[in-house]
């Protein structure tokens, strides 16, 4: 029972936050964020990341399906390799999801009758990752 109440706890205090015109964020949105250009992602830092003054970061991205997403690195920007509706970033163990904002999450419950669900379209909780 106590572990089910921080969990909720430590999911509630994640909020969304717009990082632009085409993604909202959770988790670490200070200083990042992603756009879509010419049918891809683009993650936008404010400055260049790094582990340490002369280190460079540890970045994962992955998709909906935990896999790994390959990309291409310009200075801050880096580029991924298709246009994604959800995925994760990891910059040295911090991490962010994104959230297409064409994806919106659903505001009412799915119904448990899976026929009843016929042109809904199932997407992720923001604060669960």
């Amino acid at each position: 029972m106590a572990a089910a109440i921080l969990f909720m706890v430590g999911c509630a205090s994640h909020s969304t936050k717009d990082v632009s015109q085409d993604y909202t964020a959770t988790g670490v949105t200070s200083g990042v964020s992603a756009t879509i250009y010419a049918n891809h992602t683009v993650i936008e830092f404010d400055k260049e990341p790094s582990l340490a003054w002369l280190a460079p970061p540890i970045i994962s991205i992955t998709d909906e399906d935990n896999r790994a997403v390959s990309y291409e690195r310009v200075g801050r920007f880096y580029r991924l390799n298709r246009r994604y509706d959800y995925f994760k970033l990891r910059v040295n163990g911090r991490l962010t999801a994104f959230f297409a904002h064409n994806n919106p999450i659903p505001t009412t419950p799915i119904k448990q009758n899976p026929s009843a669900n016929l042109g809904q379209t199932i997407t992720r909780d923001p604060v669960i990752f």
